[in-house]
């Protein structure tokens, strides 16, 4: 069965909720690429390193740099 692609507000929702998309892990640091889909950054490590995949696994636009971002709770 193939994946289903996250729209812009479900992705939001996951920031919203400090959860990966990917993982659907607790974080509090995303990686970032020109896209602007955020994941955490050990799924974003793991797929960059360990399977060599250069893309985001939202929408699959190749990404040869990520940022990491650290959230900052309003709390």
């Amino acid at each position: 069965m193939p994946s289903r692609v996250m729209d812009q507000t479900e992705i939001q929702n996951q920031i919203d909720h400090d959860v990966c998309p990917v993982c659907h892990e607790a974080v509090d640091i995303f990686a970032i690429g020109h896209c602007d889909h955020p994941i955490c950054y050990r799924c974003s490590t793991r797929m960059r390193v360990l399977c060599d995949h250069m893309y985001c696994p939202i929408c699959r636009t190749d990404l040869n740099q990520v940022s990491n971002k650290a959230m900052i709770n309003d709390q």
